[in-house]
């Protein structure tokens, strides 16, 4: 089976009244960079050794929101073997973990908060983000741009 080697950096901007937030990287369910707080910014670089012909999800989770004090984690830029990813990030999808009681009492009101926003990349409450692609990667990106 063939593979390839990709190189991944992300860099991502922190705003917070009391704690910081902080996020993990999984590919495919399995952590690629550890749980990292971040201050005000920082940058994630990590390597992927992808087979070929296959489909993967990038994953970040999002956390450390203690859902009462403001807090926000930016994904600020994204880039596979220096190539800027940001026009084709419109198909990621964020999936925040709306804080209970608040959710229930929202929707007892009859507001109904989505399961999840595309292209966001701005995360207020906990969750997770999701970026789908395929192998051979170069092959998927001409196609997805």
């Amino acid at each position: 089976m063939h593979s390839e080697k990709i190189n991944f950096s992300i860099n991502f901007k922190a705003s917070y009244d009391l704690l910081p937030p902080s996020f993990v990287i999984l590919n495919n369910d399995e952590i690629v960079y550890p749980s990292t707080v971040v201050d005000n910014t920082y940058t994630a670089d990590f390597e992927l050794n992808l087979n070929s012909n296959s489909e993967y999800s990038l994953k970040i989770l999002r956390e450390d929101h203690d859902e009462i004090n403001s807090q926000q984690l930016e994904l600020t830029l994204i880039t596979a073997d220096g190539i800027d990813l940001a026009k084709i990030l419109d198909h990621s999808r964020y999936f925040p973990r709306y804080p209970e009681p608040w959710y229930t009492e929202q929707k007892e009101q009859g507001i109904d908060w989505p399961e999840y926003q595309t292209g966001s990349l701005v995360w207020g409450w906990n969750g997770y983000w999701t970026f789908n692609y395929t192998t051979p990667f170069y092959t998927w990106l001409l196609n997805s741009v």
